[in-house]
């Protein structure tokens, strides 16, 4: 058995918040062993946060506690934007194996210095899964995801990266009773429930496909043997008049994860930015790696874009999938909600109604931790959704 449950509090006494939300998850557990807790709060709650979770343990009592300050609360079909308060959602699973970890950074003369990852597993995990919590100023991403995919190849990693701070070195992670204002802080769930992903990038593909003839690094020089230029102008030509008008909110190349496929369509592709073209080479630089004879595709987002993708997604699972999901965690760019979107509470609105009320809990991140294909990645401006069976 796997029970979930979550709670709300908009009470700013500490206490009365964790004694609200605790009774809350206890009368939805009914009392059984809490194994994984989340907590996300907005940052005028971090500074007695303390006194918050020796409450909130005193009733639960969860093995793993894990947290950060979070510019808008995600609670069930409702994104709280503009509302102070904090979030909790908690599991109990039968037969868990848990590893909680806290990462930390420093350089060095022979580069980055990176602790506290857990360690392999020999043999393959069984409904593994990585949750993951940043500080966004002190962790080097690059090598964190390369360094969990080595260790765990395959396994899925979701999470965020800290929001809802004015400056740097304000943001707040939390490890068990502990702040942190650095590093990262993490669950290895080595078995649990089989754990579903929904990465919605919230853009769709525009003109056609092409192979990378030219291309190093994050710079693409050619597409199918011609200049990038070239096929760029070519595809905002062929756009009908109110899709050329988004460009001016940004370009976006998306690669293809699975070459394999017969077709690739919305949903196929890692999204990246277009950062702009170098009017000496004519080389296209990305916000991300690129390789010769990888297959992209220009892309755009609005929010109708963005609306289409997240749908598409849940569709696609559910075609695939035949078990109901219990619950989930919600990870959202925090230039979605009302910033995007013509109305509020869009992503966690879609996911509750499609998966009939789960126990849903999350926050707006500063970037988004999600799996595309069989590796993770960082976002920007994504949905990334946990579904737990």
């Amino acid at each position: 058995m796997v029970r979930y449950a979550n709670g709300f509090s908009s009470q700013s006494d500490p206490s009365a918040a964790a004694e609200e939300i605790s009774q809350a998850i206890l009368k939805q557990t009914l009392s059984r062993p809490v194994h994984l807790t989340f907590v996300f709060a907005t940052a005028d709650r971090f500074e007695r946060m303390p006194e918050f979770v020796a409450h909130l343990q005193s009733n639960l009592h969860a093995e793993v506690l894990l947290g950060c300050t979070a510019e808008t609360l995600i609670f069930q079909d409702r994104e709280l934007e503009g509302e102070s308060g904090i979030v909790v959602w908690s599991a109990s699973f039968e037969e868990c194996q848990l590893e909680q970890f806290s990462l930390n950074f420093s350089r060095t003369d022979e580069g980055i210095l990176c602790e506290g990852f857990p360690e392999p597993v020999e043999g393959p995990l069984e409904n593994a899964a990585i949750f993951l919590l940043c500080d966004p100023f002190t962790t080097p991403t690059e090598i964190v995801l390369d360094e969990f995919a080595e260790r765990f190849p395959g396994v899925p990693m979701f999470g965020g990266m800290a929001s809802g701070f004015v400056r740097p070195q304000e943001s707040q992670l939390l490890y068990q009773d502990q702040i942190q204002e650095r590093g990262c802080v993490g669950v290895l769930i080595k078995k649990g429930p089989p754990v579903r992903s929904i990465v919605s990038q919230g853009c769709r593909p525009i003109g056609q496909t092409y192979i990378i003839t030219r291309g190093q690094k994050n710079l693409i020089q050619s597409l199918g043997g011609h200049p990038v230029l070239e096929k760029l102008n070519q595809t905002i030509e062929d756009l009908a008049d109110e899709d050329r008008q988004l460009l001016r909110y940004g370009l976006y190349v998306g690669v293809v994860m699975n070459e394999y496929q017969d077709h690739f369509e919305q949903g196929d592709f890692l999204i990246f930015n277009a950062l702009g073209i170098d009017e000496e080479t004519g080389q296209l630089a990305l916000g991300g790696r690129i390789r010769t004879g990888q297959t992209v595709q220009f892309h755009l987002r609005d929010a109708a874009s963005a609306d289409a993708d997240l749908k598409q997604l849940v569709a696609r699972d559910q075609r695939e999938h035949s078990h109901d999901i219990k619950a989930g965690l919600l990870f959202s760019c925090n230039g979605r909600g009302t910033k995007l979107f013509d109305s509020g509470h869009h992503d966690a609105g879609y996911l509750s109604a499609q998966y009939e009320q789960p126990v849903l809990a999350g926050f707006f991140a500063q970037g988004e931790l999600g799996p595309v294909g069989d590796k993770n990645f960082l976002h920007g401006f994504t949905a990334s959704v946990a579904l737990f069976e």
